[in-house]
């Protein structure tokens, strides 16, 4: 499993990264409606569209490592 940090509403200080909003958890699947997907200068909550290309890729750039992390446990990766 991938461990994202729990987050609560507040979101102006996290640095770029995918977090999980609090009761992220649905059973042991993560939902897309439960992430908070941030980029730089932009925070998209609860946008299916800016989480697109790492739904269809099961790949996430870690823009704040710079590390690729793999989605394929996640419920809505297919």
């Amino acid at each position: 499993a991938i461990n994202f940090p729990l987050i609560q509403e507040t979101t102006k200080d996290l640095e770029p990264g995918i977090y999980l909003k609090k009761n992220g958890f649905k059973g042991d699947k993560i939902e897309r409606n439960m992430i908070l997907f941030i980029k730089p200068n932009e925070i998209s909550i609860d946008r299916p569209s800016k989480l697109k290309h790492v739904l269809n890729s099961c790949l996430y750039k870690d823009i704040s490592t710079d590390k690729y992390i793999s989605w394929n446990d996640i419920s809505t990766c297919k």
